[in-house]
Order: structure tokens, then C-alpha cells, then sequence
């Protein structure tokens, strides 16, 4: 079992323990935006760009790891530039490394895939709350002919 292909197997577990926080976190700004919590919605959107950056750097840590698994065992480097498809890598790893890391890519395609699924709920949900507040002060102005704030402040 070469290196590389360890580190791609421990990138790929690192990145889903994150995916799945990333989704506990959007889970809960859900319930934020439904329960019009913005000091918790707020502290949400701060997880949230935390743990974007470790995400960025494993996957560039990914992408190395594939690279040097494809040189290694191919014994030719990747073409620069082009990016390396999963399914390619994974016809030069043997058995038992290849089916941990096709498996661990699966699960992380499905977290990824569920959070995706989450964000795009919230943004109807926030969109839904941006229609409300809209409405709301159309409603107050009497369609706009009213002004809510005073000029001079």
C-alpha cells in the first residue's frame, strides 16, 4: 500500500467529517431562518466560512494525492492542467484500496449531495422571509406613498 493512496483515503475521510458538519450547520440555520433567529443564522454563516477554508486545502491536498498515485503506479505524471477523473484513478489502485476509496467517494458525494439539497431549502426559505419583509412594508406605506423613516435623520 503506497503512501499516496493513504492520504488520499485520510483526505477523503478529513473532507466528509467536514461535509457532515457543514451540513449540521446548515441544518440549523434552517431552523434559524424558521424560528427569524438572526443572531443564530449570523453565528451559522460564520461556521459555515470557517470551514470552507480547510475544505479548500484538502482539496487541493486531493488533488495532489491523486496526481502522485497516478505517477506512481502509472508510472507516467497526469497531463498539467487536465484534472484527474475519480473512476481513471481508480482503475490503477488495487482491490481493497480501490473499494475503500471508491466507497469513501460515494459517501462523500452524498453528503455533499444532501447539502446542496439543504442550501437550496434555505434560500427558498430566505427568499420566502425577503418576499414577507417586502410585503410587509408595501402593506405599511400603503403601497409606497408613505415614508417609514424621516428624511432628516
Amino acid at each position: 500500500m503506497s503512501k499516496p493512496i493513504e492520504q488520499l483515503k485520510e483526505i477523503l475521510r478529513t473532507e466528509i467529517e467536514l461535509v457532515e458538519i457543514l451540513l449540521q450547520v446548515l441544518q440549523e440555520k434552517q431552523l434559524a431562518i424558521v424560528h427569524r433567529d438572526a443572531d443564530r443564522i449570523s453565528n451559522c454563516v460564520e461556521r459555515e466560512l470557517e470551514l470552507l477554508k480547510p475544505m479548500e486545502s484538502l482539496e487541493q491536498a486531493r488533488i495532489k494525492a491523486g496526481s502522485e498515485i497516478m505517477t506512481e503506479l502509472s508510472g507516467a505524471p497526469p497531463t498539467l492542467g487536465v484534472p484527474i477523473v475519480l473512476n481513471d484513478l481508480l482503475g490503477y489502485i488495487p482491490g481493497r484500496d480501490a473499494e475503500e476509496i471508491r466507497s469513501l467517494a460515494s459517501r462523500l458525494r452524498l453528503t455533499v449531495h444532501r447539502v446542496v439539497n439543504v442550501n437550496q431549502a434555505n434560500k427558498i426559505l430566505f427568499g420566502h422571509s425577503l418576499d414577507f419583509v417586502r410585503e410587509s412594508i408595501r402593506l405599511l406605506t400603503e403601497d409606497y406613498s408613505i415614508n417609514l423613516v424621516d428624511r432628516l435623520i
